[in-house]
């Protein structure tokens, strides 16, 4: 079968990157590494456990505005993010993904969630009361596991 994301032979840390802020999620415990993890908000009502080589987070009865949210600072220069995530949607509106979060009330989404029309990718970007969201997102019926980048 096809790998699910690109190879790079020539890069020999492709498949595990090295730079600061990545995670690979292998630390001993069900904590995020504080070295890496700048903080929780609603860190009191946090329920993600590491292990395994994975991040597990529940889905919250809330949106963005009342889940917890593990964060770290943006680095200084360029940067990227690419993650894997597995979701297994069990009502609307459950979403995996990415979230580029300043505050409850501004911030950049993309992930994979159940919309009221089926599972679809997404990009939605808050400010305020302006919100933006694809008209039309991709439908991806099948898929449970995604890469986002």
């Amino acid at each position: 079968p096809e790998p699910l994301f690109p190879v790079d032979p020539a890069n020999p840390v492709f498949e595990r990157c090295a730079v600061v802020g990545s995670d690979e999620f292998d630390g001993v415990g069900p904590d995020l590494d504080p070295t890496v993890w700048d903080r929780v908000v609603r860190a009191e009502s946090a329920r993600h456990v590491v292990g395994g080589g994975v991040l597990t987070i529940p889905t919250y009865a809330a949106g963005v505005a009342g889940s917890p949210l593990p964060q770290q600072e943006l680095p200084a220069g360029p940067w990227q993010v690419t993650t894997q995530v597995t979701i297994d949607v069990g009502a609307r509106f459950q979403q995996a993904g990415l979230l580029l979060y300043a505050s409850d009330t501004v911030y950049g989404k993309f992930g994979l969630g159940q919309a009221t029309p089926g599972k679809r990718l997404e990009v939605v970007y808050q400010n305020g009361t302006t919100s933006r969201q694809d008209t039309e997102p991709p439908a991806v019926l099948e898929a449970d596991t995604v890469w986002l980048r």
